[in-house]
């Protein structure tokens, strides 16, 4: 059995046009978006010469570091001579120890000798009816005077005239017995000044043995070249009632 197929005339037509009006379609699916971009905006653009101003080259000094500056050389000290020693002085003894008086005390109940000159008249001729004992071969003393480079030995100086104290009446009268001890001062000729007083108990009592130290005489003690000097001494003066005569 034989299938006979017939081409119609018009459905041929139909499918040719099919055809294009799908290439169409798809021709300006792809072209649509091309045709929307607006043209390109050419912008003018002025092209100007810009001449940089020339600039220094910079100093050595800056472009090198400079070295920091040397620190100020400190000042060196002036070596000091030292002075020369002073030579040192000779050891002295104490009994002959150097002092100087600076005033003349003022002793309690004691009448200086310059405003009353009849007690030392009193004391050098004594008052009848008492005296004291003398006691100085204890005493100690020191002297000053210039010390020369001779050979010799120093001297004390003795004692050469010493009056006896009065002892005074109220004393006597009291019963009062004690020592005085003067500190004095026996100068180049001999004399003596009561310096202070060391020691006491009763005005009336060192008033006289003030008085009687006073008057007292000394040979002058002398260095080792002979020459006299001052010195100082402790004297101890007691009052004893068994020795009133």
């Amino acid at each position: 059995m034989y299938c006979v197929t017939e081409y119609h005339p018009y459905f041929k037509t139909t499918g040719i046009s099919l055809f294009l009006h799908g290439a169409l379609l798809v021709a300006l699916l792809v072209l649509r978006p091309f045709a929307a971009e607006p043209p390109p905006v050419i912008t003018a653009v002025e092209i100007v010469s810009v001449i940089e101003p020339e600039v220094p080259e910079p100093a050595a000094a800056v472009s090198e570091a400079s070295p920091p500056p040397a620190p100020p050389a400190m000042a060196q000290p002036i070596p000091q001579t030292p002075a020369p020693a002073q030579p040192l002085p000779p050891t002295v003894p104490d009994e002959w120890k150097s002092t100087t008086p600076t005033a003349q005390p003022v002793f309690a109940g004691a009448t200086a000798a310059a405003s009353e000159p009849s007690a030392f008249a009193f004391a050098a001729t004594g008052i009848p009816g008492g005296s004291g004992t003398v006691a100085t071969a204890t005493g100690s003393g020191t002297q000053v005077g210039s010390k020369g480079n001779g050979s010799g030995e120093r001297t004390r100086g003795s004692l050469t005239y010493a009056p006896k104290p009065r002892y005074p009446q109220a004393a006597r009268r009291d019963g009062w017995e004690g020592n005085v001890l003067l500190h004095v001062q026996v100068e180049t000729d001999g004399s003596v000044t009561v310096l202070s007083v060391l020691e006491g108990g009763r005005s009336d009592i060192e008033e006289s043995a003030v008085e009687t130290v006073n008057n007292w005489r000394y040979s002058p003690a002398r260095d080792e070249n002979g020459e006299p000097i001052v010195v100082y001494k402790d004297i101890r003066i007691k009052f004893n009632l068994k020795d009133v005569e």
